[in-house]
């Protein structure tokens, strides 16, 4: 870190050996920012944001939660203001399926709201968020 020529952060598994900006996981899309940001660190945190998304299914066993790639809702999806994502519903006879993602507004909102956690910056990879 002393050697570096630009800012470096780090993640929290690593953060309490440095004085550095910790950096904060991607927010899924099915949690509230407020709930996934631990802003009461004292330290400046960067925020790693992803275009992945969620898939929840249900079903009368329960709810699965797993992570989906390069989801682009269809022409019937809606908006969550407060989870920052747009989503889409599928029924099925045994199971209903959300797909949650956010586009690149959604992006740009939720990076917005996360300042006022002490998120004062946000990273993601060049190949996955050129798309």
């Amino acid at each position: 870190l002393e050697r570096s020529s630009c800012p470096v952060g780090v993640s929290s598994l690593y953060a309490a050996e440095f004085d550095c900006p910790v950096l904060v996981p991607p927010i899924p899309p099915h949690i509230l920012p407020e709930n996934a940001v631990n802003h009461r660190t004292g330290r400046e945190l960067w925020l790693e944001i992803t275009t992945e998304g969620t898939k929840i299914e249900v079903t009368t066993e329960g709810s699965h939660y797993s992570p989906i790639s390069n989801f682009s809702p269809e022409a019937t999806f809606h908006s969550e203001p407060e989870l920052y994502c747009h989503y889409q519903i599928t029924a099925k006879e045994d199971r209903v399926i959300f797909q949650l993602t956010r586009t690149e507004e959604d992006q740009s909102a939720l990076i917005n709201a996360v300042k006022s956690l002490g998120v004062t910056c946000a990273v993601g990879l060049w190949q996955e968020m050129n798309r």
